[in-house]
């Protein structure tokens, strides 16, 4: 059991002045929002959170403080453009026009007709064991 001490150490009760502590709202508060969306937060707290740990990386990259860590790596964006590529574009498909694809099963090098004839006589079994039971 729990002597008062503890109880008010645990609850962050102040014994000298019996007062709780002030805490000061945090960004990620969500005090008086309760008609915002719960996913909406913690979309909001992952960007926050994201945005955070790239200015601190950025801020270590700049100061090198990146110690002896293999584990870095600068990406360096590609210097690519789409004429690198126009030579290609007469091979590829026009992409802005629906199209179908028709499966053909039908064609001898699809149908084995040794299969066709197994999978009728297992159907006709297996229809046989169901009507009876």
């Amino acid at each position: 059991m729990r002597d008062e001490s503890e109880a008010s150490v645990a609850t962050g009760v102040d014994d000298e002045t019996d007062e709780e502590p002030y805490t000061h709202p945090t960004e990620f508060s969500d005090a008086g929002d309760d008609g915002k969306d719960p996913a909406e937060d913690s979309v909001d707290m992952l960007e926050l959170a994201y945005i955070s740990v790239m200015h601190e990386i950025k801020a270590e990259i700049a100061a090198g403080n990146q110690g002896t860590d293999e584990d870095w790596y600068e990406h360096i964006p590609n210097e690519m453009e789409l004429a690198d590529y126009a030579h290609e574009l007469a091979f590829l498909p026009d992409l802005t026009e629906p199209s179908s694809t028709v499966l053909d099963y039908i064609e001898p090098n699809v149908v084995n007709e040794n299969l066709a004839k197994m999978n009728n006589e297992n159907l006709l079994r297996f229809y046989s064991v169901m009507k009876g039971s």
